[in-house]
C-alpha cells in the first residue's frame, strides 16, 4: 500500500493557527519585553533598572509570548465581542440593523447561483 503525501485540512488548520500565533507571539514578546524594560528603568532607577530590569521583562516576555501563540484566537473572538457590546452601548440600533443586513447579504451571497455571486 502506498503512503500519501497528502496533507488533511485539519493538519493545515492546526499549521496555520499555530503559524499566526507564532508570529503574533513573537512580535508580543518583543513589545513586552521592551515596554516591562522601559518601565522598570522609569519604576527602579538607572542603575537597577538597566542593570537588572532584563530578567523580570525577559520572563514576562516568554509568558506573555507563548500565551499568545495558543490563545490568540479566543483573544480575537473576546475583543470582537467585547467591540460588538461597546458599539452596540454607543450606537444602539444601528448595530443591530448594520448586523441584520450583513447577515442577509451574507446569506444572499452563499445561496445565489455561483454565476451571480463571482464564486468560481
Amino acid at each position: 500500500m502506498a503512503e500519501s503525501n497528502e496533507v488533511s485540512t485539519v493538519t493545515v488548520f492546526g499549521l496555520s493557527y499555530l503559524g499566526i500565533g507564532y508570529v503574533l507571539g513573537f512580535v508580543a514578546g518583543i513589545v513586552t519585553f521592551i515596554a516591562s524594560y522601559i518601565y522598570c528603568i522609569g519604576a527602579y532607577g538607572f542603575l537597577f533598572g538597566l542593570g537588572l530590569g532584563w530578567l523580570p521583562s525577559g520572563i514576562l516576555a516568554a509568558v506573555v509570548g507563548w500565551a499568545t501563540v495558543f490563545l490568540w484566537g479566543p483573544a480575537l473572538a473576546l475583543g470582537l465581542l467585547l467591540g460588538a457590546v461597546a458599539a452596540f452601548a454607543v450606537f444602539g440600533k444601528l448595530v443591530v440593523f448594520m448586523a441584520f443586513g450583513g447577515a442577509v447579504g451574507w446569506l444572499v451571497w452563499r445561496f445565489a447561483p455561483k454565476s451571480l455571486s463571482g464564486r468560481s
